[in-house]
């Protein structure tokens, strides 16, 4: 988790417990707004550390293979 700010730790943190999660669902366990948890995200994305796959109206967070 180097290298990472707070946010990101903390959303890796979630994402760790429950790989899959919603979006919506980490949302409301990270306590962030939709901008700031879709910016951490894409921060995270583009680092490789986790993938996005749309599920129904939201979308799944998983942990990269590069994690």
């Amino acid at each position: 988790l180097l290298g990472l700010d707070k946010f990101e730790k903390e959303v890796m943190g979630k994402v760790k417990e429950q790989d899959g999660i919603t979006q919506s669902t980490l949302k409301l366990r990270v306590k962030m707004s939709k901008a700031k948890l879709s910016s951490v995200l894409s921060s995270l994305e583009n680092k490789g550390l986790i993938k996005r796959e749309s599920f129904k109206k939201t979308l799944r967070v998983h942990l990269s293979l590069n994690w």
